[in-house]
């Protein structure tokens, strides 16, 4: 505990306070009012309890600290409330990042992706150079805001020079038409070039939609490709001519629910910055990024639409993958690219399904899964025209293979609007339905979820619910609340039972001895 003392000839007030090492300071004030003493009084409390319990300071005490003078802070230095400002170490935000992330190299492959999502934001609102130990809890939501603003706005902080963008096809056809190299030589040395965005040639070569900044590339030809005859200019002139504005995800911004996780994953890195005394107190502690969940993109695929899926699809295997993700649950396409035909118990029904995502909580490596009756006829057909010996249900997948576009093209090829979560979606329509014949912790056992997860951002009203609900209240005849009955031939018109209580009121007769 802290104290407050005065001094009786001189009016000099003081805190007096047992440190970390357990013992007795003093914390000389000067004449300040007592209700400052008492402030000062009660910040050197928290900081103390604080350090021994080795959590975050209050939000108030942090920021107390971020506008204090400096002779202020030499006192508490010199108490041992705070590190000496000769001694302390001064990291900057970029430095922390990176070695945060070079840390965490027991994260999946796609969660390490996120981090660098955040990271980049968080540099880009603070910078690489900004002292660590200078954010503020205010700063923390700035940077919650402009997320946000991104979120409702995304291009409206850009100029149009950055938004604008050209196909790598369309460089390889002005390339061609000032009799340059051939499209195929340039595509083969983009594989291979470090001055371009990460995995440049491979988009190029699977012909996706990406645009890119005239500069840059403009800046990456003038390097590799002997200059025209027409010159540079006109080249350029030709590419800007060929600008495009960014389309679909490109242009939608962050939904609330990404904004929530980049604010929650912000949190979790400066909660690491003050477990390792970087810092005395995480600004993130009280941000809110929002709602978890987006239930906008929360799509029920019911049976008529995925059959006229699966027709679409373009072989046995694709029909299968379908059929994992609707009628299994299993999430693609980690969990199929893991299924091996030695996990499939054909007498038994169920199958051993690996989830990679999971692999990390103890016991939920692996789970078993039934053969749903729906799912079977699509896996014996595979498998009877599988080649001999073969190991994996699905030969053809890769755990890094991006499904997504080619299974856009057999939706709409089926005659169907694209939905969102093309993948997730099938996922959850296979959890609603069956949460109508299992109980939750069954289903959520055969899913590799857990009932809060499921509830939040798999479960959905579906129509057919609202119908069923319509259909029983006119079939049904009798609810038996408050005495209330009707039928379906007088629906609009109740009747009220009227009950008799007898001498024995409400209460059972009861025995005596």
């Amino acid at each position: 505990m802290a104290s407050v003392s005065t001094d009786r000839e001189t009016g000099l007030r003081k805190v007096q306070f047992a440190g970390l090492d357990g013992k007795r300071q003093t914390l000389r004030l000067g004449k300040v009012s007592m209700n400052n003493a008492r402030l000062v009084c009660d910040h050197v409390e928290e900081i103390i309890n604080a350090g021994m319990l080795n959590r975050s300071q209050r939000r108030t005490t942090a920021e107390w600290l971020a506008d204090l003078a400096p002779v202020m802070l030499d006192k508490l230095a010199a108490v041992g409330l705070l590190q000496p400002p000769e001694t302390a170490t001064r990291i900057t935000l970029g430095e922390f990042l990176a070695g945060y992330q070079k840390r965490r190299d027991d994260v999946k492959a796609a969660t390490q992706i996120t981090y660098r999502n955040t990271a980049n934001n968080l540099l880009d609102e603070f910078g690489a150079d900004r002292p660590l130990d200078s954010i503020t809890p205010a700063d923390a939501d700035d940077f919650r805001r402009a997320l946000q603003r991104r979120g409702d706005d995304p291009d409206a902080a850009k100029s149009e020079s950055e938004t604008l963008g050209v196909k790598l096809f369309d460089v390889a056809a002005v390339l061609l038409n000032a009799n340059m190299r051939a499209a195929r030589e340039l595509k083969a040395r983009w594989l291979k070039s470090p001055k371009l965005p990460k995995s440049i040639g491979q988009i190029y070569q699977s012909r996706r939609e990406e645009l890119y900044r005239l500069d840059k590339v403009m800046a990456f030809i003038r390097q590799t490709e002997v200059e025209p005859a027409e010159g540079w200019d006109a080249v350029a002139q030709s590419l800007r001519t060929r600008q495009l504005k960014p389309k679909g995800n490109a242009k939608r911004g962050l939904a609330a629910a990404t904004v929530a996780r980049r604010c929650g994953q912000a949190k979790q890195f400066f909660r690491d910055a003050v477990r390792r005394k970087l810092i005395p107190s995480n600004p993130f502690d009280d941000v809110s990024g929002g709602p978890k969940s987006n239930p906008e993109n929360a799509r029920f695929i019911d049976l008529e639409t995925i059959a006229k899926v699966i027709d679409a699809c373009p072989n046995a295997e694709w029909r299968l993958l379908v059929a994992l993700s609707r009628f299994g649950g299993l999430r693609v396409p980690s969990e199929p690219c893991l299924l091996r035909w030695r996990d499939i118990d054909w007498s038994a029904n169920r199958m051993t399904v690996t989830s990679p995502k999971t692999e990390h909580h103890q016991g939920k490596g692996t789970r078993v899964v039934p053969l749903f009756a729906e799912l079977r006829p699509y896996l014996e057909d595979v498998f009877d025209h599988a080649p001999v010996g073969a190991e994996f249900v699905v030969g053809g997948l890769r755990s890094d293979t991006n499904l997504r576009t080619r299974f856009e093209k057999i939706i709409k090829r089926a005659g169907v609007t694209p939905w969102p979560r093309l993948w997730h979606n099938l996922r959850a329509s296979r959890q609603t339905e069956l949460e109508e014949r299992f109980p939750s912790h069954v289903v959520c056992v055969w899913l590799g979820n857990s009932v809060a997860i499921a509830r939040q951002h798999y479960l959905q009203v579906r129509e057919v619910d609202f119908q069923k609900a319509t259909h029983h209240t006119a079939a049904s005849g009798v609810f038996g609340t408050h005495g209330i009955t009707t039928n379906a031939r007088t629906l609009g018109n109740p009747k009220v039972l009227v009950c008799s209580v007898g001498d024995e009121g409400l209460e059972p007769t009861t025995s005596t001895v």
